[in-house]
């Protein structure tokens, strides 16, 4: 028991797992409501004074507002000092060096700045912040130079805050030998995160035998993965490394940031709540068809699920930490899908008796067509034989009437012969021998006319012989007729393919030749024979529009260019700044530029036709890296990286006039207005929100994600980069939750991260520049196309779109290594460009006029490009070639 006499505190730490065990009585509907239990039992004890029990908890601020789901917690936390204060600097300074120093060692100035602005003012950095450090003295110590004092190469050997704790879990992964092994890490993280009930992200610890059933591996295969990640120097999952593991042993992860920074596990999480989504419509879709209230799923439903399936393999064990449908579910799938093959094999029989009589009946017709043909054919020559016959046969009856008439002459020839001869005895002797001599006669008219007949025969023969010739000729003459005229067909269209290739062979001389005055142009220009480069210029320009040729000409954009720098003496040139400009920002649709450089220094130009003009100078005496102008352009934003901002009245001529100043955490990533009168702030410490007033407040919005760049469209959407992706949001207020939209970056090995952003003002193409020098364009929408290429040797600064006064929407790049792209949108995504080669396009332009870093871009009424670079220079370009061809023709 407990003695009166002896004081007993109470430590609950991570106090807000209660609430998630209390979410999971509920839904387990059981009747349990053991977290209500041990709230009261720790309220009685608070409350009696018989006893002197103390009771501290700790949890995360971001739940306080859930101690409302138990009666008399709010109450009882009211009562005591609940909230710790933030730590301040200086505190922070001490959290840093004091460790180190007791491992006999000191942390070098530089470091000790970096590390205290890294962290800003956010306390859910100090968890990374304290790993980083771990990291980075392990580091030191690693290199065996203990008179050396721990350095920005230590910290950045270890990937600094940003990726100090991601890159030690991916060596952890690392060390995962087999494809099966990372595979059961993956679902065992899948398994201890829940992001799908609280946005903000907890833990949510399962039994050892829990993770064996979900992952479909043994207690062993299992147990070897965990120790991986609970080893001596990680401590990524509970318990530590000297417990051992038992099949009811809690599994879960030490600490909530590794599911904010680690890479993988982020991208985990993202797959698991997809996974979830579609389980959870599977599972409602299977209630609703045993109620009655709905039907079996159907594509594209049925195939998703199917594929869902098929990649997840989920169990029971898996589902049941959703819901309790997992087997009616399955069987509702295998149901439907079931269906699905009966209506697809019924559909499939009833297409097979289709095309069958279809078949036949081809074939019926087929036979009838060629019974039908054979007939007509047998029938003609029946025909033409039985004609042949009528015709030989009235010519052998005509024949041999006359052979009969003759013979019936000779016959009565004979017969007058006989009775002379019975008249005269004598004279009969001589009759028979005359009657023998006609018959004889008779015999031989007979032949005769056999052979006439034959005679007639064959010279109808030589007849039809003749009139087949003769069609044979005929025949011939219109096959030659024929193929004269083909000739004819054939040689015009010869010579009409021989103006065209002559016109396109004089296209391709002149284009060439357009090319050859350009060089000329320069060569002649950098002799200072500016009267003959002027006219191989406008010559060179003129042959290249009149044949149709690139309307953005790399050769004579840059002829063009110098040639105009060198009329107006260079003055597109500003030179007022003393150190690196920073930052710029035009006013809208006025010639007026704002820009200021590491020294503090804030200028307000005007660019026109004759080069710079400088209006105003402020001084505020802060590296300044962002400048924005409110929607309403009355005010003016300025963020140094000493963590202050400044807020600028613009007056009607567009001088500024400070109002007031403000603080905020971290380094500056970008600026973007709400509306007009509310801002986002991004820094290296997260996202923070301020209301524009007569001073400037905070506002109630901020995130802890750390976005790499972040734009704020007028219609409310938000656009972000992280890592290697752009990610899309409704609204500033889902920041915080899954994007809408992801738009992954080409997969590739030697992709880096996404660090610039831009969305033209139609929002129809995003596009974002990455570490190593690549520029992504994306067509929004559905089936947008998309074109990828390295056309920078750096890291990609900053990007911007604008339309040209020709219609043509253009995005200009700039980067690290000294230059600026001009690319033509819609001419670059239309050739779908997936290539790393770097080579130059006909719609990229490569201009190259800083001797130093080039770290902005801005466009001044979509005629003027402004750029500002390391070496303290403001430049002004015409992004067109026609502009500078009207140009050069002004005197």
């Amino acid at each position: 028991g407990i003695e009166k006499h002896n004081n007993l505190l109470i430590l609950v730490d991570q106090f807000e797992e209660i609430f998630r065990f209390s979410k999971f009585e509920s839904d387990s509907r059981d009747g349990k409501r053991d977290s209500v239990a041990f709230i009261n039992l720790m309220l009685k004890a608070a409350k009696q004074s018989e006893y002197p029990i103390y009771i501290v908890i700790t949890m995360r601020s971001d739940f306080l507002s859930d101690c409302t789901e138990f009666r008399g917690l709010p109450e009882a936390i009211n009562e005591g000092n609940y909230l710790v204060p933030r730590m301040t600097r200086d505190e922070r300074k001490d959290a840093i060096v004091g460790p180190i120093s007791v491992a006999n060692s000191q942390v070098s100035p530089r470091l000790l700045n970096l590390l205290l602005n890294d962290v800003g003012d956010n306390p859910d950095q100090l968890p990374i912040l304290q790993h980083a450090l771990m990291r980075t003295f392990e580091y030191w110590k690693s290199k065996d130079l203990p008179d050396a004092e721990v350095d920005l190469v230590d910290y950045e050997g270890i990937g600094t805050m940003e990726y100090a704790l991601s890159k030690h879990a991916d060596e952890a992964y690392g060390d995962l030998k087999t494809d099966d092994q990372r595979r059961i890490s993956e679902v065992i993280f899948k398994a201890l995160t829940d992001k799908e009930s609280d946005a903000r992200g907890i833990r949510r610890p399962c039994k050892l035998e829990d993770l064996c059933k979900i992952t479909n591996s043994s207690m062993e295969e299992v147990s070897e993965v965990i120790n991986i990640f609970r080893k001596q120097g990680r401590g990524f999952l509970m318990p530590p490394i000297q417990v051992p593991l038992q099949p009811d042993t809690i599994i879960d992860i030490s600490h909530e940031s590794i599911m904010r920074v680690w890479n993988k596990l982020i991208l985990w999480v993202e797959e698991e709540g997809e996974s979830a989504k579609v389980y959870l419509r599977l599972s409602e879709a299977a209630l609703m068809h045993s109620q009655g209230k709905g039907g079996i799923l159907r594509d594209p439903e049925l195939q998703v699920a199917l594929k869902w399936r098929e990649v997840y393999q989920p169990n029971e064990v898996w589902a049941s930490r959703y819901n309790d449908y997992y087997e009616k579910s399955i069987r509702y799938l295998e149901y439907s899908k079931q269906q699905y093959d009966l209506d697809l094999k019924n559909k499939e029989e009833k297409q097979r008796l289709r095309l069958l009589r279809i078949q036949r009946a081809a074939i019926f017709f087929v036979f009838l067509l060629i019974g039908a043909t054979f007939g007509a054919i047998y029938a003609w020559s029946k025909k033409t034989e039985a004609d042949k016959q009528t015709n030989l046969a009235q010519r052998k009856t005509k024949e041999a009437k006359a052979s009969q008439q003759v013979a019936v002459l000779q016959t009565q020839k004979a017969v007058k012969s006989k009775e002379e001869a019975l008249k005269e005895k004598l004279q009969a002797q001589l009759s028979e021998k005359k009657a023998i001599e006609q018959k004889t006669l008779a015999d031989a008219a007979k032949l005769a006319a056999e052979k006439n007949r034959k005679e007639a025969l064959r010279q109808k023969d030589e007849a039809d012989i003749q009139r087949i010739e003769a069609v044979k000729s005929k025949n011939l003459a219109e096959s030659q007729r024929l193929i004269a005229q083909k000739q004819t067909i054939l040689a015009n269209e010869n010579e009409l393919k021989a103006i065209k290739e002559k016109k396109v062979s004089d296209r391709l001389r002149d284009l060439a030749t357009s090319r050859i005055l350009a060089n000329e142009s320069l060569l002649f220009l950098n002799e200072n024979r500016t009267e003959e480069s002027k006219e191989r210029i406008l010559k060179s320009y003129f042959l290249n529009q009149s044949n149709k040729g690139p309307s953005q000409n790399i050769d004579i954009f840059n002829v063009l260019q110098a040639f105009w720098e060198k009329k107006i003496a260079g003055k597109n040139i500003l030179t007022k700044h003393t150190s690196p400009v920073r930052a710029v920002v035009a006013f809208p649709n006025s010639n007026m530029i704002y820009s200021a450089d590491e020294n503090g220094n804030v200028w307000l130009s005007e660019m026109g036709e004759s080069g710079w003009k400088s209006l105003q100078f402020i001084k505020i005496s802060e590296p300044i890296r962002l400048m924005k102008i409110s929607p309403d352009r009355s005010k003016l934003i300025a963020l140094s990286v000493e963590g202050n901002g400044y807020c600028f009245q613009i007056s009607e001529d567009k001088s500024l006039k400070l109002l007031s100043k403000f603080a905020f955490s971290g380094i500056p990533k970008s600026l973007s207005f709400v509306d007009e009168n509310l801002f986002l702030v991004l820094s290296n410490s997260g996202i923070s929100s301020f209301k524009l007033g007569k001073y400037i407040e905070k506002g109630t919005f901020s995130s802890p994600i750390l976005f790499s760049n972040l734009q704020i469209l007028p219609n409310g959407h938000v656009y972000a980069t992280m890592k290697k992706a752009i990610l899309f949001f409704t609204d500033y207020t889902q920041i915080s939750a899954t994007p809408k939209i992801r738009i992954p970056l080409p997969s590739g090995k030697n992709i880096l991260d996404a660090v610039s952003l831009c969305v033209d003002d139609s929002e129809k193409f995003v596009a974002t520049g990455t570490l190593d020098g690549q520029i992504f364009i994306k067509e929004l929408g559905d089936n947008g196309k998309s074109a990828y290429q390295i056309l920078h040797k750096s890291v990609v600064n900053s990007l911007k779109f604008t339309t040209l006064k020709s219609g043509t929407l253009i995005l200009a790049t700039s980067s690290f290594d000294q230059t600026i792209k001009i690319i033509d949108v819609y001419s670059f995504v239309s050739k779908n460009k997936i290539v790393n080669d770097g080579s130059d396009q006909e719609d990229v332009l490569t201009i190259k006029n800083h001797s130093k870093w080039i770290y902005g871009i801005e466009f001044i009424k979509n005629q003027w490009i402004v750029t500002n670079g390391e070496d303290n220079k403001l430049i002004a370009l015409k992004p067109a070639m026609v502009d500078l061809y009207t140009s050069i023709l002004k005197k």
